[in-house]
């Protein structure tokens, strides 16, 4: 360099892409939490199950109307994969890939088997099937003629 010459800028270096944990969806992912640990509810005196302040760090609003399938799917594949999803938007997202909102409007809601899609998709196995109340609560009265 010449002395009293201006310095020439460097080249600016190639930024370092982020390292980014992809879960392998081919693999069925082991649940985040052990369930094989979890004791047995007890119904407490004020019927509430469950330590709510647990799960304060993973449950967020829906933000918009036909969310609550995305929400709900966003909040199950983070507990489940171990992800940290705090906003459904990603999982809106996929669904309108998908083609799972009703009329491919996300204000029409999902229905539960695009839901399972969903799930599915995110690497949790889901399992549904159709239930009438007196198989759900067997010990519930019912009524008869």
């Amino acid at each position: 360099m010449t002395p009293g010459a201006a310095p020439v800028p460097a080249e600016p270096a190639e930024p370092v892409a982020p390292v980014v944990s992809v879960p392998d969806l081919d693999e069925p992912a082991a649940p985040a939490v052990d369930v094989e640990d979890t004791a047995p509810a007890v119904a407490p005196e004020d019927g509430t199950y469950g330590n709510a302040a647990a799960w304060t760090g993973d449950w967020f609003f829906q933000e918009y109307d036909g969310y609550c399938g995305p929400s709900s799917a966003a909040q199950v594949v983070s507990e489940y994969t171990g992800l940290d999803i705090s906003d459904p938007q990603q999982l809106v997202d996929r669904a309108l890939e998908l083609g799972l909102f009703v009329g491919d409007y996300p204000a029409n809601g999902m229905t539960i088997t695009s839901l399972e899609v969903l799930l599915e998709d995110q690497g949790v196995p889901v399992t549904s099937s159709p239930a009438a109340w007196t198989t759900l609560r067997p010990s519930s009265p019912t009524a008869t003629a």
